[in-house]
């Protein structure tokens, strides 16, 4: 059986300026040992990524989602 999570956090405006995330930031999320990591991707690691991406295999692109099978570099 698949459960869909989803985690919402309530991040003040004071903060989001700081840490420099707007509604077009692209964060990277993983668990591991127990924690859910969450960091923004900046631009230089989005264009190194969009350049790596430059293939015909979608399903094997690090670019789509495997949830909802959007190619983030679409937006």
């Amino acid at each position: 059986m698949e459960i869909d999570v989803r985690i919402k956090i309530d991040l003040p405006n004071e903060v989001a300026d700081t840490l420099g995330i707007d509604e077009d930031s692209v964060l990277e999320s993983y668990y591991e040992n127990g924690y859910i990591y969450i960091r923004k991707v900046d631009d230089d690691e989005l264009e190194e990524l969009a350049h790596e991406s430059d293939c015909e295999e979608c399903e094997e692109c690090a670019m789509l989602c495997p949830h909802c099978q959007h190619c983030i570099l679409e937006d």
